[in-house]
């Protein structure tokens, strides 16, 4: 059954209040931009990293989106989707879908919007970046299974995402507690002589791929290793990182992020740390992580930010060369190990997952 998106769903439009009325800002209001979307590895969305007030609210074109609206950001860039898991507003560069729920599923729209990404890019228009507008939106088609057959692609694809979720928990209560050992650690050590982490690491700039299709790996990017979605390219003189390799953005708004745990091609915003002169990787990642706000804080340049190396290299880090820390070292390492097997596991999920979209909605 073909339906126009404006017979299915109610399109919210969203806005921004202005920055330069403080009363507008720091309220209790969740206000998402595409960004939130970016870092968001669940179908449900329940917070913000900015939130306006009720002023705010009042005094600009955002407005309340009810729960269970699927949130489609449409310019910079068009793609990235979620559902409200919660009554919450966005900036312009979402339309919310609100369903007709006789018509159909919130969920099942969800995913099948997934498929259709491409599609949307290409019937958006603009000059400085590509938008999704309002109109086109609303008289694009889409072909729907009967509410019962809707239910149960919802069913399977809500059962691989679940799984996918507790991956991700997993994932993240065991950076915390990896963290949280680390710490313990540098505090026990506090009349040792801190020594900088520039004495153990160097720089190895990522690079943009060539054209070949030969011997390819995939390539590391920001998405990719968020998504655990990868262009392979070919690795032909190319920097490689492995499983153990701390990778660090050096380039755009997310430099000073830090990345371990891929194995692939060092993508060209990225760099490998190289620490071939120590056997304390884990001491050394836990260290960048602790101090990655500080480091994005301290990023260099005007236009583009970027990771700042001096800096970087001058963190300091203490240390015991001994029994205590290779005990430490190797808690870490079996910790990471935990990681990379939920990380592998989500890849392989991920690819079922595709699979299942494809079949369902060609």
């Amino acid at each position: 059954m073909k339906f126009k998106v404006k017979e299915l769903c109610q399109i919210i439009c969203g806005g921004t209040p202005s920055t330069t009325n403080p009363e507008y800002w720091n309220g209790d209001i969740i206000w998402l931009t595409p960004k939130d979307l970016s870092i968001n590895r669940n179908k449900y969305i329940v917070d913000s990293s900015n939130k306006i007030t009720s002023k705010g609210l009042n005094n600009s074109s955002t407005k309340i989106v009810p729960e269970g609206a699927v949130l489609l950001s449409s310019r910079a860039p068009i793609g990235y989707l979620a559902i409200s898991n919660c009554e919450l507003c966005t900036n312009q560069g979402f339309k919310s879908l609100v369903c007709n729920n006789d018509l159909i599923n919130n969920e099942y729209l969800y995913y099948l919007l997934q498929t259709k990404v491409e599609e949307l890019k290409s019937i958006s228009t603009g000059s400085t970046f590509l938008e999704l507008s309002t109109s086109t939106l609303k008289d694009y088609e889409i072909d729907i299974h009967d509410m019962a057959e809707q239910q149960h692609i919802v069913n399977i694809l809500g059962s691989i995402d679940e799984k996918i979720e507790n991956n991700e928990k997993k994932i993240a209560k065991t950076k915390e507690l990896m963290l949280s050992i680390f710490k313990d650690f540098q505090n026990k050590l506090f009349k040792q002589e801190p020594i900088q982490l520039g004495e153990y690491i160097s720089f190895i700039k990522g690079s943009k791929p060539c054209d070949s299709r030969e011997n390819l790996l995939p390539y590391l990017t920001i998405d990719g290793m968020n998504t655990n979605n990868y262009e392979c390219v070919c690795s032909d003189k190319m920097i490689l990182a492995d499983e153990s390799d701390i990778l660090m953005v050096m380039d755009g708004a997310s430099s000073g992020t830090i990345y371990s745990g891929y194995n692939g091609i060092v993508g060209s915003t990225l760099a490998k740390l190289d620490c071939s002169k120590t056997d304390i990787i884990p001491l050394i990642e836990q260290r960048l992580i602790q101090m990655q706000d500080k480091i994005k804080e301290l990023n260099t340049g005007s236009a583009i930010p970027h990771a700042n190396k001096e800096f970087v290299q001058s963190i300091i880090i203490l240390l015991s060369n001994d029994e205590y820390q290779k005990n430490i070292v190797d808690q870490l390492n079996l910790l990471k190990q935990e990681i990379l097997t939920c990380r592998k596991s989500n890849i392989k999920l991920n690819h079922l997952k595709q699979l299942y979209l494809k079949k369902f909605f060609g």
